[in-house]
């Protein structure tokens, strides 16, 4: 579900009251953060990872999510993680 505050978090509006935000299923302990890249429409994207089995998705407004893919191990298996973050790391 989704809900927004206009007050700095003091009060809560649920979005479109019992819709959920994935269509496809029931996703605990999100990690929702904001993915800059100039190159991108709008400078970027927002990126959701689900707990459990590691899916990926992204949206451009927080309401509407396109799913990327499914976080996999190197022979194929999937991932099973609670809260999964990602960190932006610099290379040389």
């Amino acid at each position: 579900m989704l809900a927004y505050s206009t007050d700095n978090g003091y009060t809560w509006t649920k979005y479109q009251d019992g819709a959920p935000v994935l269509a496809d299923g029931w996703c605990a302990d999100p990690k929702v953060f904001w993915y800059e890249d100039a190159e991108m429409a709008g400078g970027g994207t927002w990126v959701l990872l689900t707990s459990g089995e590691v899916k990926m998705y992204t949206s451009p407004d927080l309401k509407n999510w396109t799913y990327n893919s499914t976080l996999k191990l190197k022979n194929g298996s999937t991932i099973s993680w609670e809260c999964p973050d990602m960190y932006q790391v610099a290379v040389d």
